[in-house]
């Protein structure tokens, strides 16, 4: 709930090169208490002018028990966030607090990380030949992803401002480059990987999407006429459905992924270039030497699998009936 009133209620922080990027602290970092006490002061001034004296009385008691608890949230939050000190990148370097800047020769990646549902703000940096890292919370700051990547990326004079770059510099040890080889390979995958990360991105909304649609309109019209399901008959149904929704979320990733391949943009790599891009976008460095046509055959092994599944488990359902 939280990630969806922050759409409304937090300001989109803007950038420009040249320019300290300075994120800074939420008054509200949990805007939903905040909502849900002004929701209840709302019922209740419109329920106390509505009722009698008696009944007000009694209606201050209970909105007051009730806002109470949110009420005491938003001001311990509100509290703690103005103890916060903003986040500055900047030409100096990261700077983290009043006296605590971590400067760029330093710094070997600085990017938005996600970790045990906690989004962080993670630093990884060298001191006295020591790798450590530093994550701060970022529920707390307002940001974008794209413009701290953007800002690290500027004033750092490198290509670090993103978590794939660690995958992205493993894949370059291993392929033995010079060093005006592994400056253009980063700024190709800066130009391509981001793509690929966008299509994972669609692709896993197109699956929640056919799931959302087609799993209740099935179970309406399979399950249509049956007052009760056993336990066989509703497992039958349950694994029906999910494999053929599989089923059809294969094949249309199947042909997303074939027109993603003829963007004007991915056309001109190489199945082996196209590779390496998919797999840092997906944090990948273990390879395999698949061509394009092995990925394909897999892709319709898993449509075949799933649909053989579906069949058996429909036959169940149909011979239970």
């Amino acid at each position: 709930m939280s990630d969806f009133l922050d759409f409304f209620i937090k300001p989109k922080v803007t950038w420009s090169e040249g320019e300290d990027l300075v994120l800074k602290p939420n008054k509200f970092p949990h805007p939903e208490y905040l909502v849900i006490l002004i929701a209840e002061l709302t019922i209740g001034i419109v329920l106390f002018f509505s009722s009698t004296n008696l009944e007000r009385y009694r209606l201050i008691l209970v909105f007051g028990l009730l806002a109470l608890p949110f009420l005491i949230a938003t001001v311990v939050y509100y509290l703690r966030s103005a103890k916060l000190h903003p986040i500055i990148i900047s030409a100096n370097g990261i700077q983290t607090g009043t006296h605590d800047i971590i400067d760029w020769n330093l710094i070997d990646y600085a990017f938005i990380d996600h970790k045990n549902k906690h989004t962080f703000f993670s630093i990884e940096y060298t001191q006295d030949g020591k790798k450590k890292v530093k994550d701060i919370g970022m529920k707390n700051y307002k940001y974008r992803k794209d413009d701290i990547h953007k800002a690290v990326n500027f004033w750092s004079g490198r290509l670090i401002g993103a978590s794939w770059n660690k995958f992205r510099d493993q894949v370059i040890e291993g392929k033995g480059l010079s060093d005006e080889e592994k400056i253009v390979f980063m700024k190709e995958c800066e130009r391509y990987v981001p793509l690929f990360i966008n299509l994972k991105t669609y692709l896993i909304a197109v699956c929640a999407v056919l799931f959302v649609i087609l799993f209740p309109s099935i179970y309406k019209i399979i399950g249509a006429g049956s007052e009760s399901l056993g336990y066989g008959k509703g497992m039958s149904l349950l694994i029906f459905e999910v494999s053929f929704i599989y089923t059809i979320f294969v094949i249309v990733c199947y042909f997303i992924s074939k027109r993603f391949r003829k963007n004007p943009l991915i056309s001109t790599l190489s199945k082996e270039e196209y590779k390496e891009f998919s797999r840092i976008a997906s944090k990948e460095t273990k390879y395999s030497d698949d061509d394009e046509e092995d990925e394909d055959k897999t892709i319709l092994k898993y449509a075949i699998g799933s649909s053989i599944i579906s069949i058996i488990s429909l036959i169940c359902y149909l011979l239970l009936s």
